[in-house]
């Protein structure tokens, strides 16, 4: 992704950990903007109304109203232009019925909430390192 800005799009109900994630962002000194949706319905209008999709890197919780990760996975991988979007999972399911579903919709990562740091410190640091390091083509 080089030098091209990355807008992550964070898709979660969980107003505390939206704020954990914008707090961590501004506590590393992060120069990727955030936006949120509620759910993964909210998030696909965003992607394709908003145009961000081409430098969006999605940051997905499972467990949502309307349309949660597995629903809103299967829908990005049938639309040619979000197709290819990375999508990390952020989540408190432990459930490998989720994580082997994840997967087979081609997510980057899946993490576990519990695990991504105080504040998702070390979820920040990975986005960072992720979006510095690999390229994508424009």
């Amino acid at each position: 992704m080089g030098t091209r800005a990355v807008h992550l799009v964070m898709v979660d109900d969980d107003d505390i950990d939206v704020r954990s994630m914008r707090r961590s962002l501004e506590r590393a000194g992060s120069t990727l903007a955030l936006s949120v949706a509620r759910d993964g319905c909210e998030a696909l209008d965003h992607l394709r109304r908003d145009g961000v999709a081409r430098d969006a890197v999605v940051i997905l919780d499972m467990h949502m109203p309307r349309m949660g990760g597995i629903e809103f996975l299967a829908a990005v991988r049938a639309d040619a232009a979000l197709a290819s979007l990375p999508v990390f999972v952020l989540t408190t399911s432990d459930a490998p019925e989720d994580l082997e579903r994840a997967y087979a919709h081609h997510v980057v990562g899946y993490v576990l909430k519990q695990a991504a740091g105080e504040d998702f410190g070390d979820m920040v640091d990975l986005l960072d390192r992720y979006c510095a390091l690999v390229e994508r083509p424009d």
